[in-house]
């Protein structure tokens, strides 16, 4: 069995495929898989992509547990076009509202 020693911290990064089609999985937010992501894996950091819109809304965010930490994967490397500052700073105050910023 694989124990963690207490000054470890554990990340785990879910990879949105390009297409869907692609990968052989379906389209969907993280509200389909919410649950079981953020309640049953022992993790301390999650690094999540947000860089489209199919991730969603931050609604699933509500359901990571109080002491993790969430990393937003919001600028994409699939589209030509940079986000601007304020369109990212908007999406920071989105997930803000489930959970709390770090600095």
């Amino acid at each position: 069995m694989f124990r963690r020693k207490s000054t470890s911290r554990s990340r785990w990064h879910v990879c949105r495929p390009v297409t869907a089609a692609a990968a052989g999985t379906t389209e969907g937010d993280y509200d389909a898989i919410a649950e079981k992501l953020f309640g049953m894996l022992d993790v301390d950091v999650f690094l999540l992509e947000y860089d489209s819109d199919r991730a969603g809304s931050f609604e699933a965010l509500r359901r990571v547990s109080r002491g993790k930490t969430v990393v937003l994967g919001l600028v994409t490397t699939k589209q030509p076009k940079l986000e601007s500052q304020d369109d990212l700073l908007r999406r920071i105050d989105d997930a803000a509202r489930y959970v709390p910023l770090k600095t």
